[in-house]
């Protein structure tokens, strides 16, 4: 059985989807039939995935980019539509959790520390990660800057991506933010695999110093 992460970018929400969803997912068992992965260097692009998304996405009438990245096993990935500038809905708080736990990791300052809403780092994050908490995310983005995220993500190669949505001195949004299906599962799977189990190696979920560890 394999570990997936699946990044889901909707315009409308369907089922369990959201408008902008990750979920972790275990691969059931079946009898249908994929094609041979082609091979790439770090990973393989499973075409009978793909081809199993695009029947999906045909199945339904609102515009989605989804992106399957596969955490272990052979690494295969698929995705659909995965490069369309999208409205990332909550999917976006995957960046502004890395963020924070690279500021906390560089020292800026320490997840036990006030958010300045009167919540710890801890607590926001944890809200915004678990409960899809808006007002977390939003208290976390300010905190850490929107331009500076921007600027972070370019570093970790997360580019066609824009949160800055805001004109100052206004903390009201204006337009949207903007990325791509395969930005936010980039990150996921980047994070996720390091968090993930291989034989003689714990996950790195903490450092000696108590602060999460990022890749």
């Amino acid at each position: 059985m394999s570990l997936f992460v699946i990044i889901l970018v909707a315009s409308a929400g369907f089922g369990i989807y959201h408008a902008g969803e990750s979920v972790i997912a275990h691969a059931p068992k079946s009898t249908a039939k994929t094609s041979t992965p082609a091979k790439t260097s770090q990973s393989t692009v499973d075409a009978g995935l793909n081809q199993i998304l695009a029947a999906w996405a045909g199945q339904h009438s609102f515009t989605s980019s989804v992106v399957v990245t596969e955490l272990t096993g052979s690494m295969r990935t698929a995705s659909y539509n995965p490069t369309a500038s999208v409205v990332p809905a909550s999917t976006y708080k995957l960046y502004v959790a890395y963020a924070i736990l690279h500021g906390a990791e560089q020292g800026t300052y320490t997840l036990f520390g006030n958010a300045g809403d009167g919540n710890s780092i801890q607590t926001d994050l944890t809200d915004m990660i678990v409960n899809s908490d808006n007002t977390a995310a939003r208290t976390l983005g300010f905190m850490y800057g929107w331009k500076n995220i921007n600027a972070l993500l370019q570093t970790q190669g997360i580019d066609n991506t824009n949160l800055y949505n805001y004109i100052p001195p206004s903390t009201n949004p204006v337009g949207d933010k903007h990325t791509t299906a395969n930005r936010p599962g980039h990150m996921a799977a980047k994070v996720l695999r390091r968090q993930t189990p291989e034989p003689g190696r714990h996950p790195a979920v903490a450092g000696s110093d108590g602060e999460p560890k990022i890749p």
